[in-house]
């Protein structure tokens, strides 16, 4: 009868202590998880920036060129400009005297913003 009763009680704490270490293991593996998906969205944020940053500096560019481009087909073109296929404003500024033409150009894409893209010219 004795045996009976020492092998029941360690039974009740033999499954206490499996239920705890596999509770323990599935909030370990929980949080392991929570962790690697934490850095993955962050890295996946960082290239899809990366990646909207060069598209906003290609617009800037596209923007600057066909900016000069309507400068020198429109003489008396002055101030800013925005033109929506880039998504981008351009500032021309004309020096009518001495036929100097200064245009600037800076583009936003998806929230992300291009550096300011400058050109001077002559006119001849």
């Amino acid at each position: 009868m004795r045996i009976k009763n020492n092998l029941n009680k360690q039974g009740r704490f033999g499954g206490f202590i499996a239920v705890t270490a596999v509770m323990m293991i599935a909030c370990v593996t929980i949080l392991f998880a929570s962790v690697i998906m934490r850095i993955v969205v962050d890295y996946s944020d960082m290239v899809t920036r990366h990646e909207w940053r060069i598209q906003a500096n290609l617009n800037a560019e596209s923007c600057l060129n066909a900016v000069t481009l309507m400068v020198a087909k429109d003489y008396f073109l002055n101030g800013e400009v925005f033109l929506q296929e880039f998504g981008c404003s351009a500032t021309i500024l004309q020096d009518y005297a001495q036929g100097k033409v200064f245009v600037s150009a800076k583009a936003v894409f998806n929230t992300v913003n291009s550096g300011e893209y400058d050109k001077d010219f002559s006119r001849q």
